[in-house]
C-alpha cells in the first residue's frame, strides 16, 4: 500500500510556516531566491565566449597579420627630445668691442674671438656642446676652459631650450614643435682696452725676438684699480683651443 506524502511548501524547509519571524522586507529580509536555470548560465557562456573570440581573432590579426605593418610604422616615427643650445654671451671689451661673441656653424652655435692678437689669457677658451656616435648630445652646454670664459662661466652660459621631433628610420623629420626656446646667456664688459691690449702685446712681442722667449705686461688705471690692459707672450689660438680638431696646433 502507498504511502501519501503532504507536499512541503519552500518556507517551511527552513522556517515554521506558524511562527515567522518579523523579517524587514525592505532590506530583502527572508526572501527566497530561485537558482539561475541552467540554459540561462549556457547562453551567458556562449555569450562571453563569442565576444573573447573577437577580441582574440582582432589581436591576432592585429598582431600577425598586420604586426609587421604596425611594427615597421613604430620604428620609422621616434619622438626625440633635442636640447635648443643657448647662445653665450657676448663679451665686450670697456669700450662695448666685441671680443667674443656667437657665430653658426656646420654644427650650429659656434664661439668666435677677436683677430687682435694678446687676447687668448684673458678671454681663455671654451668646450663645446657635444654629441656621440648615435647623435644625442650627452655633454649639452658651452663649458669655459680657461680665461673670463672660466670665470663668468655661470653668467655666459644661458638656459637651454627644448624641441621635440618626430622623425622616421631614416631621420627624415615629419614634425617639431619647440616646447622651451633657449635664453641667452648674459653678456660681459671687461675694464680691458682692447687698443691698449693689442698695443702692449706687440711691443712685448717684438722685444721677444732679442733673446727673450717670452714676457708679460700690465697697465693698471690708477683713478680706479681697473685693468686696461693684461698681456702673456706667447698665446694660443682660442678658437682653435675650442674646437679641439687641429691636434698639431694645439700641440
Amino acid at each position: 500500500m502507498r504511502k501519501k506524502f503532504k507536499e512541503v511548501e519552500p518556507d517551511e524547509i527552513l522556517t515554521d510556516a506558524q511562527n515567522l519571524p518579523s523579517f524587514n522586507v525592505h532590506q530583502l529580509e527572508g526572501r527566497l531566491t530561485k537558482a539561475i536555470q541552467k540554459r540561462t548560465i549556457i547562453f551567458l557562456g556562449l555569450a562571453f565566449l563569442a565576444v573573447g573570440a573577437i577580441f582574440i581573432s582582432r589581436i591576432g590579426f592585429i598582431q600577425i597579420a598586420e604586426g609587421k605593418t604596425y611594427f615597421n610604422l613604430s620604428e620609422r616615427n621616434r619622438l626625440q627630445k633635442i636640447p635648443l643650445i643657448a647662445p653665450r654671451g657676448i663679451i665686450y671689451d670697456r669700450n662695448k668691442v666685441e671680443l667674443a661673441w656667437n657665430k653658426e656653424g656646420e654644427e650650429g652655435i659656434e664661439r668666435a674671438y677677436t683677430d687682435l692678437p694678446g687676447f687668448a689669457h684673458i678671454l681663455g677658451f671654451v668646450n663645446y656642446p657635444t654629441k656621440d656616435k648615435a647623435g644625442f648630445y650627452w655633454r649639452e652646454n658651452f663649458i669655459g676652459k680657461e680665461g673670463i670664459e672660466k670665470q663668468h662661466d655661470s653668467l655666459l652660459v644661458g638656459q637651454n631650450g627644448i624641441k621635440i621631433t618626430e622623425t622616421d628610420v631614416f631621420g627624415n623629420v615629419h614634425s617639431e614643435n619647440i616646447v622651451a626656446r633657449a635664453i641667452p646667456g648674459d653678456s660681459v664688459v671687461l675694464t680691458i682696452d682692447s687698443r691698449l691690449q693689442n698695443k702692449l702685446f706687440e711691443i712685448i712681442r717684438n722685444t721677444a725676438r732679442f733673446s727673450f722667449t717670452g714676457g708679460a705686461g700690465v697697465i693698471i688705471d690708477l683713478k680706479d684699480g681697473g685693468i686696461l690692459s693684461l698681456v702673456s707672450f706667447p698665446e694660443f689660438d682660442s678658437e682653435i683651443m675650442s674646437l679641439g680638431e687641429n691636434k698639431e696646433a694645439i700641440n
